[in-house]
């Protein structure tokens, strides 16, 4: 009998009372922490047709043993007991503790100079400086879970940086479990390119960079099928060095029939097997125009409502 693919939890909204399943992939099992939980983001369309946030502590046999509803930022907190409570943490009326971005190089003059993302998802502010001068912009995402600020060089357009920073932040948003220590890739990544208009591929690459960790590529087409296209493919890769040309084949050969390999888990092969000269950009950059070009796909974990 073969090993099934995914863990399915099952659990019911305290809210809305719906019933709600959470896939997760095999690949992307999450490790339990020192207490024995691991915490997974369930955005859903809940009570009174609002879209709610709930922190879901899930235990060693994957099953949900608390949920604790999450508030956008700015509201006030309701004075509720938790539904149940088995010993496992909520949230307490508090600050949220603060944890430092570290940056990836030092630049003399950065456009990106300091951020600050305030998380009430992850229950965290994440604090990224490098300088203290600059210009100031605050933006919050769509639901009001995640409020970016920032501080830029006075050179940049303030509508540019509004654009970056909503993608960001409803980026943020949408993700189930998150790697923290992407955060200073991210903040790498802006500093190079927060001056000028994010295109469609830059939205992809921030997509692939902030949700490296837990997503796994799947092929759409095999290499034979890939091969076949001709023109569309060589159109694809003719500009490319030779490590980048072998990265391109690697991942596609790599993320057929992938049940294994994480994103992050497939640069970490590239470096290993092709070259340690591929950085992490050019790594984004091939697997966002793989995307776009729908040579792979990303599967990560999910959530369906089987019971209203």
């Amino acid at each position: 009998m073969s090993e099934p693919i995914s863990i399915t939890i099952e659990y019911m909204c305290n809210l809305c009372q719906k019933i709600r399943l959470t896939i997760i992939p095999k690949v992307l099992q999450p490790k339990m922490n020192s207490a024995g939980y691991v915490e997974i983001i369930d955005v859903h369309n809940c009570k009174d047709d609002q879209m709610k946030a709930s922190i879901l502590f899930i235990d060693t046999s994957y099953t949900v043993r608390s949920q604790v509803l999450v508030n956008p930022i700015g509201t006030k907190k309701e004075k509720k007991k938790p539904a149940f409570d088995l010993g496992i943490p909520s949230p307490k009326a508090t600050a949220l503790p603060i944890q430092t971005i570290n940056p990836i190089r030092e630049l003399d003059q950065p456009y990106l100079t300091k951020m600050i993302i305030n998380d009430n998802l992850r229950q965290h502010i994440y604090k990224y400086e490098v300088l203290k001068e600059g210009k100031n912009l605050s933006r919050k995402s769509p639901l009001g879970f995640i409020k970016i600020k920032a501080t830029f060089s006075t050179k940049i357009s303030n509508n540019i940086v509004q654009q970056w920073l909503d993608k960001v932040a409803k980026i943020l948003e949408s993700i189930t479990m998150f790697d923290e220590g992407m955060l200073s890739y991210l903040c790498d990544y802006l500093t190079d390119r927060i001056h000028k208009r994010p295109s469609k591929q830059e939205i992809t690459e921030l997509e692939v960079l902030l949700n490296s960790s837990y997503t796994f590529p799947k092929a759409t087409l095999d290499q034979n099928e890939i091969l076949n296209l001709g023109d569309d493919w060589i159109n694809l890769i003719k500009n490319l060095s030779k490590d980048e040309m072998k990265m391109y084949s690697f991942i596609t050969k790599t993320s057929s029939n992938n049940v294994k390999m994480t994103t992050l888990g497939l640069y970490i092969e590239i470096l290993e097997k092709i070259s340690m000269s591929i950085t992490f950009s050019q790594f984004m950059s091939a697997m966002a125009s793989l995307l776009l070009n729908k040579y792979i796909s990303l599967e990560k974990i999910s959530f369906i409502t089987i019971k209203e």
